[in-house]
């Protein structure tokens, strides 16, 4: 189970940044599962909807993959412990504003 920064989603959707694309092809076929809180899927829906219509594109087909994701993420509190990141060896907690 994998928490995504908005940002990292929209730039492997609507970028193909080369890392972010390659996390999102793994959230897509499944190998990955996103952990989020209903403030981070709300988020992630309204983000991804902004850019699109900032860059032409239609947001339908971003939308179909957020709703996949949301539908299929591990549903976690606001508050959650994490073990291990990506940034630091050390224990975080992140905070979600509720």
């Amino acid at each position: 189970m994998i928490v995504v920064d908005t940002s990292t989603i929209i730039k492997g959707f609507i970028a193909h940044y080369r890392e972010p694309k390659f996390i999102v092809d793994k959230i897509v076929d499944g190998t990955f599962r996103l952990a989020m809180t209903e403030e981070m899927a709300k988020e992630l829906q309204m983000a991804v909807l902004a850019t699109a219509i900032t860059y032409g594109k239609s947001p339908k087909p971003f939308l179909r993959h957020v709703a996949s994701f949301i539908y299929h993420a591990k549903n976690v509190p606001s508050l959650t412990n994490f073990t291990s990141c990506a940034e630091s060896k050390r224990q975080h907690v992140y905070r979600m504003r509720d």
